[in-house]
């Protein structure tokens, strides 16, 4: 055991050397982890929908909700899912007299009308929420008259 004694451990420099490097790691994956962020925020600032207004409608007594929605951000947004007090339901956006069932893409500035079948009632408030594939969101609370 005597040979143990006369050894050094690691030299001082090693150890330096070793501290500046993973120092400059860890900086440089901070860093790339900060700009993958700062892109994947800045992306979905830029989609933005609108729930411009609802309408309650009673036609032959089927009730229906209809959601005028409207892309107010930057690129298409595809409409995937609509929540009403937290329950998913289907829906139909109505383009030239026809329905089509949901997903659906909408453009950049325009406006689309979801219908849903909804039995709703007077006086009774109620939280609406339309979701986009890539997480765009909006909700409106109401009140049926």
């Amino acid at each position: 055991m005597e040979f143990l004694k006369d050894r050094k451990a690691v030299s001082p420099v090693i150890v330096t050397i070793l501290t500046v490097i993973i120092a400059i790691s860890a900086s440089f994956i901070t860093y790339l982890w900060t700009i993958n962020f700062v892109k994947s925020t800045i992306a979905k600032a830029e989609h933005q929908i609108l729930i411009q207004s609802v309408e309650f409608s009673n036609e032959d007594g089927n009730k229906t909700v209809r959601l005028y929605v409207q892309n107010v951000g930057k690129g298409k947004l595809n409409i995937v899912s609509v929540f009403i007090n937290g329950t998913l339901y289907a829906g139909n956006v109505l383009t030239n007299g026809e329905h089509t069932a949901l997903p659906y893409t909408l453009d950049e500035g325009k406006t689309c009308c979801i219908s849903v079948k909804f039995e709703w009632m007077v006086g009774q408030q109620y939280k609406f929420k339309v979701v986009c594939a890539d997480g765009t969101l909006n909700e409106k609370t109401l009140t049926a008259k």
